[in-house]
């Protein structure tokens, strides 16, 4: 709840939206079950889980068409948001850079250091349009040496 309150004060309103919208979804499984009425309930209960159970399936409809329109004006600066270990795996696969780094996972802290610092010397790194190793065209992150500048709405496999 802390997150959806400083979202809100913040005027982020779109991810305010969504973080209540989970808190109503944990409320929506309980008033899913005072659904059908039984003896053991009255018909107020079972009224009042029902209209609010519709509201919040309304609003969760509301929410995926927010998502869905959002996605599609929101300027992309990435194809691929990394958020997720496989996304960032996607950036990095027949990446040539990652041949500068093998064997460091051994090494001590000291170790790393020094030799991250010898290998760092006069090698840039970048995102765009690359050849991995696997000669095939793909956008990631690699040696400075890259193709082109990756652009949104350039079709796959054209270099800008």
């Amino acid at each position: 709840m802390y997150t959806e309150i400083h979202n809100l004060l913040r005027g982020n309103f779109y991810i305010f939206h969504i973080g209540l919208l989970t808190l109503l979804i944990e409320v929506l499984i309980i008033t899913l079950t005072g659904v059908p009425y039984s003896g053991t309930e009255t018909w107020e209960d079972a009224r009042a889980c029902m209209i609010l159970s519709c509201i919040i399936l309304f609003l969760t409809i509301v929410a995926v068409g927010f998502v869905l329109v959002r996605r599609r004006r929101v300027e992309r600066t990435l194809p691929r948001v990394p958020y997720t270990l496989a996304t960032q795996m996607a950036y990095l696969y027949a990446s040539r850079m990652g041949v500068d780094f093998v064997g460091l996972s051994v090494l001590s802290g000291k170790e790393r250091r020094m030799r991250l610092q010898r290998v760092g010397r006069g090698r840039r790194y970048g995102f765009g349009w690359t050849v991995g190793e696997d000669e095939r065209w793909r956008v990631g992150v690699d040696k400075e040496e890259l193709r082109g500048g990756w652009d949104w709405k350039a079709e796959s496999g054209k270099v800008r």
